[in-house]
C-alpha cells in the first residue's frame, strides 16, 4: 500500500540525482569556505535525496518505478 508521501514524490530519477549533486556542491563550497553550516546542509541534502529515493522505490511493492 503506497504511502501518501510516495504519491507526492516524482517518478523519475532526475530530481533525486539533482538534489544529491546539489548536496555535494553545497558541501564542497562549504568546505572551501570552512563553513560547518554549509557542510552540514550539504550532508542533509544528500541524505534527503537518498531517503526520498528509497521511499519512492519502496512504494511500488517491490517493482522498479517506471521512470527508474
Amino acid at each position: 500500500m503506497p504511502s501518501p508521501l510516495a504519491d507526492l514524490l516524482p517518478q523519475a530519477l532526475g530530481p533525486y540525482l539533482g538534489l544529491m549533486i546539489a548536496g555535494f556542491l553545497v558541501g564542497w563550497y562549504g568546505h572551501a569556505l570552512r563553513s560547518n553550516w554549509l557542510i552540514a546542509l550539504g550532508i542533509v541534502l544528500i541524505l534527503a535525496a537518498v531517503v526520498l529515493l528509497q521511499v519512492a522505490i519502496s512504494s511500488e511493492d517491490g517493482r522498479v518505478p517506471p521512470g527508474f
